[in-house]
């Protein structure tokens, strides 16, 4: 049992964590529409940190198209740098490393979500309007 409070070398990285207590991934769907980082976010995960070791920040869509569910936090554009940098930050500050879990949803994901890169084309697309071919007459 004295090993979960002792530090840790991780492999290849040699990253230290200061205990083996890690907080797993847990989705809370705070993200602003588009992805980006929220105060909420900020606040709920900064909470958490100082005990653990490290915090596994929810997962996060690596690509406009792979989203899952409303509230996703996204990494798919550089525009979310900031964010996810006061994130980072607020985790770090008490001593908890900050990691990122990502992910793509893949044919699962939610075309309803799915927010417009083209300024010319609504905000949302349904997702039957980017897959579907055109009906021949």
């Amino acid at each position: 049992m004295t090993k979960l409070i002792e530090e840790i070398t991780l492999g290849l990285s040699q990253t230290t964590l200061k205990n083996r207590i890690v907080m797993a991934p847990m989705t809370i769907q705070s993200a602003f529409f588009d992805g980006r980082v929220t105060q909420e976010m900020v606040d709920y995960y900064a909470s958490r940190s100082g005990d653990a070791g490290a915090i596994i920040v929810e997962s996060a869509f690596v690509e406009n198209y792979g989203r899952a569910f409303p509230g996703a936090l996204g990494i798919n554009h550089d525009s979310k740098i900031a964010g996810l940098k006061t994130l980072a930050t607020a985790i770090k500050a008490k001593g908890s490393k900050a990691i990122l879990q990502i992910y793509h949803a893949g044919r699962m994901a939610n075309g309803e979500l799915m927010v417009a890169t083209n300024r010319s084309l609504p905000v949302l697309l349904p997702l039957y309007a980017i897959t579907q071919k055109p009906r021949s007459r």
